[in-house]
Parts: structure tokens; sequence; C-alpha cells
């Protein structure tokens, strides 16, 4: 199977989704992310549907310096390598489902301003209505792995 076409939303175990929009982006994380291995067993879906689950993560240095050093108590980022399984493929519809199960699970992490459930109720739309695999991406917005 051919890696993964960026963009990808990556699934963890803890029920979360992370989109990323490159490969320099998902090849970096937090100290804490490695330390505890969140990112162990993740399931990394992209564009087409295609899957893949990380079955082993390594370190192999640090990120470049970036904007993250103005801030003295954010940590360095680990530069990381994964090996992948390839795993089933998904329709539009499962991931969908996927990431309506994450934003449930967490909906701190998907609330804009508000305290209600207003954001989250538009949010859940916009997840739902999307025609494609990659609108996923622009309905989520982009992040790392960065604690």
């Amino acid at each position: 199977m051919a890696p993964p076409r960026f963009p990808v939303l990556c699934f963890t175990r803890n029920l979360d989704v992370t989109p990323v929009t490159s490969a320099s982006e998902l090849g970096v994380c937090g100290p804490r992310t490695l330390r505890e291995e969140k990112l162990l067993g993740m399931d990394i879906v992209d564009a087409s549907g295609d899957s893949w689950r990380v079955s082993a993560i390594s370190q192999v240095g640090y990120a470049p310096f970036s904007w993250r050093w103005l801030n003295p108590f954010l940590p360095r980022l680990r530069r990381i390598e994964y090996a992948l399984e390839p795993g089933p493929k998904y329709s539009l519809h499962e991931v969908q489902e996927r990431v309506l199960a994450c934003i449930d699970a967490h909906p701190e992490y998907w609330r804009e301003v508000s305290y209600d459930d207003a954001d989250l109720i538009e949010r859940k739309a916009a997840v739902r209505s999307t025609k494609a695999i990659a609108d996923l991406h622009d309905v989520l917005g982009s992040d790392i792995f960065g604690d």
C-alpha cells in the first residue's frame, strides 16, 4: 500500500482526532506525547479513505526551532518516525461518524467561544455536510501533537 496522501486525519486511542496537512507535521510531537505513547495504535486516514495503524514510534531527532520558542515553557518538539500497518478502507460516512464520536468524547476541544452546545451543534452539522473526506480537514482545522 502506498504511503498516506495529505491531508490526513489521525484518530488516537483516546478518541481524539487531529487533522494534519503534511508529512512534516505528522513527523513531530511533544515529549509527553512521545513518552506516554499517545500515538501508538493511532489510525491515519487519508482523503481517499485508505488507512494505516501506527504500530511503533521512534524519536529520530528534534524538530527545528520555531515560533514555539517564544514561550520558554513549551518543550522542544521531537522528530519521530512511524511504523505503519495497512488498515481498512473507510467510506466518507464511516470517517464522519468517527469524527463525530471524537467531538462527543472531547467537546471541550471543539467549542469556540461559548460554553453551551451551540458551537458543537454547528460543528457537527458541518461535519455531516461534508462531501469528501478531505473537506473534513477544512471543518476541523489543522493541528500538531504538541504536548
